[in-house]
């Protein structure tokens, strides 16, 4: 029992990548590695999936809300009885809320783009292994 509690040690080793493999392996745990890192690649993939339809519909509904926001603008343009100095500290405010969610919305970005780019090194390097 205590052996092979000692062999499935070193194969969660090897496969985990902590170990270096300095002799043949046995076909039964090369097959017991394969089939682990097989199964590592397919929830790598399927997470990339996910974040890239997740990103691909949080566009969408940026895009929507612009859009919302264009139309709700132009209708307050429509408010003729507002002095220009009063409309112009109304669009001074507008642009200054624009260029904070346009920044925050460019680190979410950025992050989400380097997650992206991790999960895709991971499964590289996990296709490695096939």
């Amino acid at each position: 029992f205590a052996q092979s509690l000692n062999v499935l040690e070193q194969i969660l080793q090897i496969s985990a990548g902590h170990a270096k493999v300095e002799h043949p392996l046995c076909s039964d745990c090369c097959d017991k590695i394969m089939k682990d890192l097989d199964g590592q690649i397919e929830e790598l993939n399927l997470e990339k999936k996910t974040l890239t339809d997740f990103i691909t519909q949080w566009e969408h509904e940026q895009k929507e809300v612009n859009n919302k926001s264009i139309i709700a603008r132009v209708r307050s343009n429509n408010n003729y009885d507002i002095d220009e100095e009063t409309r112009f500290k109304q669009y001074q405010e507008e642009a200054s809320l624009l260029e904070a969610k346009l920044s925050n919305l460019a680190v979410d970005k950025e992050r989400l783009k380097l997650e992206f780019e991790q999960l895709e090194m991971e499964s590289f390097r996990m296709n490695e292994f096939e």
